[in-house]
């Protein structure tokens, strides 16, 4: 009877490192991978390859239930190849999530630097700004320029 049970007693781990829960303590997107499309999948995980595969069915600036787009999650997470392959194809840089974030805010919040300069380098609009009280995270974006 112990085995039966033994899986409701199972102890939290810590994600898998470069997992999109460990992305960064500070504000890191919770991820439930089985409401996401493949686009989104791919581009929190890094999967270039699942993104383009994504594309096909879904347009480049689909959102999910918390209104992010793949861009976000990408950003989110430090993907920067999927960020480079997003605005290369056209992708809208300056779209919020449902808590009011750019994409530019949540690289910027996550401490994703090279996601940030990516971002500018392309046309990121750096004086958007979040409609909710700031905070240390969202402040930090101004100090891009």
């Amino acid at each position: 009877m112990k085995k039966i049970l033994s899986f409701v007693k199972k102890k939290k781990r810590d994600p898998p490192p470069g997992s999109a829960a460990s992305a960064c303590s500070a504000g890191a997107y919770e991820i439930r991978r089985k409401e996401l499309t493949k686009l989104h999948r791919g581009a929190a995980a890094g999967d270039l390859a699942l993104v383009q595969q994504g594309l096909k069915k879904h347009d480049i600036d689909e959102r999910d239930k918390a209104q992010r787009t793949p861009l976000h999650l990408a950003c989110a997470n430090g993907r920067e190849d999927v960020v480079t392959f997003l605005v290369e194809n056209k992708c809208k840089l300056n779209l919020f999530d449902s808590d009011n974030r750019s994409p530019l805010m949540k690289a910027v919040q996550c401490q994703k630097e090279r996601c940030a300069v990516i971002l500018l380098e392309h046309g990121a609009e750096k004086t958007l700004v979040n409609s909710r009280k700031a905070d240390s995270s969202t402040r930090a974006c101004w100090s891009l320029e």
